[in-house]
C-alpha cells in the first residue's frame, strides 16, 4: 500500500554501481580531513562524493592528517577537490538498486484489492517486518499476504511466485485511531507496526537494534530501502524494482514515540513498509532500526524498534526466555607485551532467539591493570570493552555478574562469545583465571 506523504547481522554495502554517497567506511577519512581543518574556520558543507574518490579516501586514511607532515593547505584543497557542489541542504532521495537481499515486495489483499508494500525478513528467518497500513484499510484487515524477497524487476510479480507467512502479529492501536484520527495522524503512526509469521524461513534475517529511538536520533549513518512505486524526485515509476537511499547521517525527531521523521530524505510513494539501517562502527555492520510508515517528498517518518516490537516477535515465534550460565576456568599467563590478542571463550546452542539479559564475570590478575586491554566480543560481533590500557596502577581486572544487557540486547545468543586480552607493556606479568557469562535468551 502506498504511503501518502523517515543483531547476527546482514551487512548493508553500497551498490558499486549506483553509489554517490560517502560509505561509513569513507566517512572515516572524511573526519580525518575535518580534523585537519576544524582550527582554521567554520565546519565545512555536507560532502558528495563521486565513486572514483574512493581510492583516495583509502589512500588519505593512511596518514595522521593532523601531523604537520600534512599541512592544513593541503587538506582544504583534498575537501575542495571532493564536494560536488556548494553547500546547501540536500534531499536523500531513494536510487534503483538491490541493496540488501533480506528485503522484499509485499502484496497484500484487503476487501478484495490488492496492495503493494515492502517488508524485510528480520531478527529471525521466520519473521518479516512491515507496517500496518500495508495490510489494512478502511476498517478491513487483509486476509492474503505474498511475500517477495529480494524481487527486482520491471514487472510485476505473480502471486504465485511468492511466499505466504501464516498470519501476522498488529497493535489493536492502529485500527482504533486509524478510524478515530485518521490514517496520516501521528497518533495512528505511533501504532503503524506488524510481524509476519511463518513455519519456515522466509531467507537470512537481518540484525537489529534494540532501542532504535537512539540510534535514529543519533549522527549515524542511515539508509532506507524498499520498493516506492514512484520516485518523488522525479515522478518516475518505481516499477517493482528494489531502491534505496544514499548513506545519510541526518537525525531523526521524536512526534509522538515511537513515530519519528528525519527532514531531507525521501523514498516515494509505496515505500512503507521498508527497512530503515543504522551502521554500527564497532561491528562495522548495519542492523535494523525502524520501518518506514510515512513521507513526503522532504521527509520520512518511521517506527522504531523497542522492547515493545521485540516482544511482538518473541510472541510471533512462541517463545520464552531461558537461562544458561556458560564458564571459561582454562588458567592462561598472558604474553607480556604482546601485539596479538589471547581469547578464552564460551559457547552455546541452547537459545533460539536473542539475548534477554546478560552478566559478565571476570577474573584476571595482574600487579597493574593499566597494562592491559580486555573486551567481550559477542557471537554476532559486538563487542563491550571491560579493561583499557591505561597509566592506571590499580592491580587485577575484577568483575563480579556486572550488567552487560545495554550492550546485547537483542543480539544472537547462539555461537561463540569471546573474551579477548592483551598485556600491551613489559613486566607485571597478568593471569587469566576466570571468565563466565550469565545469559537469558529466548528458547522454545
Amino acid at each position: 500500500m502506498e504511503c501518502g506523504g523517515k543483531r547476527s547481522a546482514t551487512p548493508l554495502w553500497m551498490n558499486p554501481s549506483s553509489r554517490l554517497a560517502a560509505s561509513p567506511e569513507e566517512s572515516k577519512a572524511v573526519s580525518a580531513l575535518r580534523s585537519a581543518t576544524a582550527l582554521h574556520g567554520p565546519p565545512l558543507p555536507a560532502l558528495r562524493f563521486d565513486p572514483k574518490h574512493s581510492r583516495l579516501l583509502t589512500f588519505l586514511m593512511k596518514f595522521p592528517l593532523h601531523a604537520p607532515a600534512f599541512p592544513t593547505p593541503v587538506a582544504l584543497a583534498l575537501l575542495a577537490f571532493m564536494v560536488a557542489g556548494e553547500a546547501s541542504a540536500e534531499v536523500y532521495y531513494s536510487k534503483r538498486g538491490l541493496f540488501d537481499e533480506s528485503t522484499g515486495y509485499i502484496q497484500s489483499e484487503v476487501d478484495g484489492y490488492w496492495f503493494r508494500g515492502s517488508g524485510v525478513v528480520a531478527r529471525d528467518s521466520r519473521l518479516i517486518y512491515s507496517c500496518a497500513h500495508v495490510v489494512y484499510d478502511n476498517g478491513v484487515w487483509a486476509d492474503q499476504h505474498v511475500f517477495h524477497r529480494a524481487y527486482h524487476s520491471s514487472e510485476t510479480p505473480y502471486t504465485s511466485d511468492g511466499v505466504s507467512p501464516r498470519g501476522f502479529r498488529y497493535f489493536t492501536g492502529y485500527s482504533t485511531n486509524s478510524n478515530d484520527y485518521g490514517t496520516s495522524s501521528s497518533r495512528t503512526y505511533a501504532y503503524d507496526f506488524v510481524i509476519y509469521y511463518g513455519s519456515s524461513s522466509f531467507g537470512p534475517a537481518v540484525g537489529w537494534w534494540d532501542d532504535g529511538a537512539s540510534v535514529l536520533g543519533s549522527s549515524r549513518w542511515k539508509r532506507i530501502v524498499g520498493y516506492p512505486s514512484t520516485i518523488d524526485y522525479t515522478g518516475a515509476s518505481g516499477y517493482a524494482y528494489q531502491h534505496g537511499t544514499d548513506w545519510f547521517a541526518n537525525s531523526a525527531d521524536a512526534v509522538r514515540s515511537p513515530y519519528f521523521t528525519i527532514d531531507d530524505v525521501s523514498t516515494g510513494k509505496g515505500n512503507s513498509g521498508g527497512p530503515v539501517f543504522v551502521y554500527d562502527s564497532d561491528s562495522e555492520k548495519s542492523f535494523l532500526a525502524g520501518i518506514l510508515v510515512s513521507g513526503t517528498p522532504t521527509l520520512a517518518g518511521m517506527y522504531a524498534l523497542s522492547d515493545v516490537s521485540d516482544n511482538m516477535a518473541s510472541a510471533a515465534l512462541g517463545l520464552e526466555p531461558i537461562s544458561r550460565t556458560l564458564v571459561n576456568r582454562s588458567i592462561i599467563k598472558l604474553p607480556d607485551r604482546a601485539f596479538s590478542y589471547t581469547t578464552r571463550s564460551v559457547e552455546t546452542q541452547d537459545f533460539s532467539g536473542g539475548v534477554v539479559s546478560l552478566k559478565c564475570s571476570v577474573n584476571i590478575r595482574t600487579p597493574r591493570r593499566g597494562d592491559l586491554n580486555v573486551y567481550l566480543k559477542s557471537p554476532a560481533g559486538r563487542i563491550r570493552w571491560i579493561n583499557k590500557a591505561s597509566s592506571s596502577s590499580r592491580n587485577n581486572v575484577v568483575l563480579r555478574d556486572q550488567e552487560f544487557t545495554s550492550s546485547f540486547k537483542g543480539s544472537p545468543a547462539n555461537g561463540k562469545w569471546e573474551l579477548k586480552m592483551k598485556d600491551k607493556r613489559k613486566r607485571n606479568l597478568a593471569t587469566f583465571r576466570k571468565f563466565s557469562l550469565a545469559v537469558q535468551a529466548l528458547g522454545e
